[in-house]
């Protein structure tokens, strides 16, 4: 197609041409580039051993970092039943960008969280053969 605008006039220069076939290589790249990271998920066996890693490592910490209170007599240990601010807050976040991960697995999905990519396609679409047949393209102008 490019080709035949070359032929008929609609582009006025080699340099333009090759500029065009360039941009077009580009954006095929970017389109191939895109349905590879569709076609390809990230494997089970990933997510489930960081999730399991998250939650087995919350609750060591849940059993670790309990405070032991230790009399001067050989007593048995009492333990402070304080909130441990820090570990809870590592738990907030971390559980956060778990969810938020997860979400992210499969981002071009047909759930109501995924990206919604066929308006973006279908309105290109409809951008780039408006421009195709509009032909509106600018004098091309000699450098002085």
């Amino acid at each position: 197609m490019v080709y035949k605008m070359r032929k008929s006039g609609a582009i006025e220069a080699d340099i333009l041409m090759n500029c065009l076939l360039q941009e077009i290589r580009q954006f095929r790249h970017n389109l191939a580039q895109l349905c590879r990271y569709d076609w390809v998920p990230v494997p089970l066996a990933y997510s489930q051993v960081v999730i399991l890693a998250v939650r087995l490592y919350f609750f060591l910490c849940l059993v670790i970092r309990q405070n032991v209170l230790e009399s001067a007599a050989k007593k048995p240990t009492i333990v402070d039943l304080g909130i441990p601010f820090m570990t809870l807050m590592q738990f907030i976040f971390y559980m956060g960008w778990m969810k938020v991960a997860e979400a992210l697995l499969n981002p071009l999905g047909e759930d109501e969280d995924d990206l919604e990519l066929n308006y973006v396609i279908d309105r290109n679409l409809d951008v780039g053969i408006f421009l195709l047949f509009s032909l509106l393209v600018p004098q091309f102008l000699p450098e002085q």
